[in-house]
């Protein structure tokens, strides 16, 4: 396999703009406005879709799905995000498995939990 990719079809196409590359970091990888609006955003080697939906066909979600992304330093990044205003769901602990992780969500309601190998 070449590539992985998440696909995510979202009403609130700009805020996820802003959420992903703007408060999360994301490096941009391609996006394009002809017909409806796309961007593609990289994360630790993966891709990161968002499609714009048009009010009359929004998405559909599917539940129990959410994001996992490691990090080096999970306690500097959750200060951080804190400091931007985005609230942790699942605050900042130590868990039984030897992760330190919490969790956010994004303006769409996605979680996503960032962990840091003990």
């Amino acid at each position: 396999m070449a590539e992985f990719r998440v696909v995510r079809s979202t009403l609130k196409f700009d805020e996820m703009v802003e959420f992903y590359g703007g408060k999360l970091g994301l490096a941009v990888h391609r996006s394009w406005d002809e017909g409806s609006r796309g961007i593609l955003f990289e994360c630790n080697g993966a891709l990161v879709e968002f499609l714009e939906c048009r009010p009359d066909s929004p998405p559909e979600y599917v539940a129990g799905v959410m994001i996992s992304v490691e990090t080096d330093d999970a306690g500097a990044l959750h200060d951080r995000l804190a400091g931007e205003g985005v609230a942790a769901t699942d605050p900042l602990s130590e868990k039984p498995w030897g992760h330190l992780s919490f969790t956010i969500r994004d303006p769409d309601g996605m979680p996503i939990t960032f962990f840091q190998v003990l």
